[in-house]
Parts: C-alpha cells; sequence; structure tokens
C-alpha cells in the first residue's frame, strides 16, 4: 500500500484542485473615491478601482457617513470620517503655560480620498450628515449630503 506524508498531500490536493478547475480565490479590490467636500454636498471627482485591502478605521463620532447601496437600496457598507469642512487646532494658551487650548475652524471646501473595499453589486454611495449623540438635530433625520452613481 502507498502512503502519501501530509505536505505531499495538500501539495497534490492543490495541484489537482488547479487541474479539476477549481476557482482561484477572488483578489480583493479598493474602490479610492476623490471627494470635493461643500456645505452644500458631496461631488466625485474621480474614482480607480486597485488591487488591495482596507485598512480597518474607526468610525468618527459625527461627521459625515457614507452608506454604499445596491440597485434596490440594500446598505452593504457603511461607515463614517470625520467631517473635512471642520479642522480642530490646538495651541498653547500662554506660551510657556503648559496648558492646551482648542478651537475649531470652518473652511468653505475640502477634497478628500476615501478607500472602501469595492463590491460588483454596490450601485451608489449615499453621504448623509452625521451629528453628535446626545443633541437636538441628532434625533432628526440627518441631512442628505449626496448621492453618487457607481453604475
Amino acid at each position: 500500500m502507498f502512503r502519501i506524508g501530509g505536505r505531499w498531500a495538500s501539495l497534490l490536493a492543490v495541484v489537482l484542485g488547479y487541474a479539476v478547475g477549481a476557482a482561484e480565490p477572488e483578489t480583493p479590490r479598493i474602490l479610492v473615491l476623490e471627494l470635493r467636500v461643500t456645505s452644500a454636498g458631496v461631488s466625485l471627482l474621480g474614482a480607480t478601482n486597485v488591487v488591495g485591502t482596507c485598512k480597518p478605521v474607526p468610525d468618527a463620532a459625527m461627521g459625515i457617513e457614507y452608506q454604499v447601496k445596491t440597485g434596490d437600496r440594500t446598505v452593504l457598507r457603511k461607515g463614517t470620517m470625520n467631517n473635512p469642512l471642520v479642522h480642530r487646532m490646538c495651541f498653547e494658551d500662554v506660551p510657556g503655560s503648559g496648558t492646551l487650548k482648542t478651537t475649531y475652524v470652518e473652511v468653505p471646501e475640502a477634497y478628500v480620498v476615501l478607500r472602501i473595499p469595492a463590491d460588483e453589486a454596490a450601485e451608489s454611495i449615499s453621504f448623509l450628515e452625521r451629528l453628535p449623540a446626545g443633541s437636538r438635530a441628532a434625533s432628526s433625520t440627518p441631512r442628505q449630503l449626496g448621492e453618487i452613481s457607481l453604475k
């Protein structure tokens, strides 16, 4: 009786899998969106589909929420990003005091690159204004900032 060791058995399984026509694992792709954000909304400047995997990014407590949707409006994925129109600046309150003061500065427009995992079923991306939890306006319907068609 002929016996195949573990290493050779796994190599044989891989070779036979290709010979039989087993499907190769799908290569992960990233959709890179170049966006222009203003107080009036979000518009698409350019889009690129590249090979790769997105790094996990923590959700922002407030800012802009995006929802990747199918043709029948089912949400495939969603996430948030900080509002690029609001910049947080920290500086020393009195020089040499060792205490920091924080202020926020709003700009009229910003250019942002958003990277999301590519999905063949995705047909559009909606952008919504996300307000901080606990604010009166947070309980109301989020303001629609725009929708981009991917097809």
